[in-house]
């Protein structure tokens, strides 16, 4: 499993040590990420055990290294032992040839699924955030809402009883930071109305059809996603192209 760390007043996870040192002789622990090249949108994510570079210090033999490893492992094939991996399936079909540019990202100590919103800038060959997610966590036995986060990571459940679900690009995004109080179903939905001395002082969030989608729903994640674990979720910089 992977280990929970507490980060900026949330939870995120971190591949445990004893994933990385319990590779096989001869092998090493290895993450890569893979984003499309002009928009720069993750694409997908492989972790396991690989062959090791013969020089890993020398910078051109180690992208030759992550080039050949790579060019072992897609959504429908891996050349090696598979640890977890995620993908966005439509999204690298819809790649032609040098379109997905896949970088080692093992530096990180993420968990699979973690790199979702990086963005790859190809013009300085680097990895950004563009802009942070927006979080609420609440209570699945009250509705209260008990915290406000943001992070450029998914943030996973961690605490039994307590429900994450990412407001991005929702009608209640723009209210962050303020959504405290409880979740109340009305006859059009739900709305988040603001406790006060156990006492409702006022309808923050109008009833809304979109929040009882969200409340229900999972984080977003990509169209025709696909995850293939055999080993429970686990989890420098270098450039390839597909």
């Amino acid at each position: 499993m992977a280990i929970a760390r507490p980060v900026n007043g949330h939870v995120e996870y971190a591949v445990p040590q004893a994933t990385i040192d319990a590779a096989p002789e001869g092998t090493i622990y290895a993450h890569f990420a893979w984003f499309h090249r002009r928009s720069g949108r993750w694409i997908g994510e492989w972790a396991g055990y690989v062959p090791p570079p013969r020089f890993p210090r020398i910078a051109w033999l180690r992208n030759k290294w992550a080039w050949c490893v790579q060019a072992g492992l897609s959504p429908d094939r891996s050349a090696y032992e598979t640890l977890d991996e995620e993908w966005d399936l439509d999204a690298w079909h819809a790649c032609r040839p040098g379109e997905a540019v896949g970088l080692e990202v093992s530096q990180f100590g993420w968990p699979i699924g973690d790199q979702r919103y990086h963005v790859f800038r190809s013009l300085t060959r680097m990895l950004d955030w563009p802009s942070m997610r927006r979080y609420i966590e609440a209570k699945t036995s009250t509705g209260e809402i008990v915290a406000n986060q943001e992070s450029s990571r998914p943030l996973r459940e961690a605490v039994p009883g307590q429900r994450v679900i990412d407001i991005t690009g929702t009608p209640l995004e723009q209210h962050h930071g303020r959504l405290f109080g409880r979740i109340v179903r009305g006859p059009d939905g739900y709305r988040i109305e603001r406790l006060g001395g156990g006492v409702i002082r006022a309808v923050l969030v109008e009833a809304s059809p979109d929040l009882d989608q969200i409340i229900h729903q999972p984080a977003r994640q990509p169209a025709q996603l696909r995850r293939g674990s055999r080993h429970g979720e686990f989890c420098r910089q270098d450039h390839y192209d597909r």
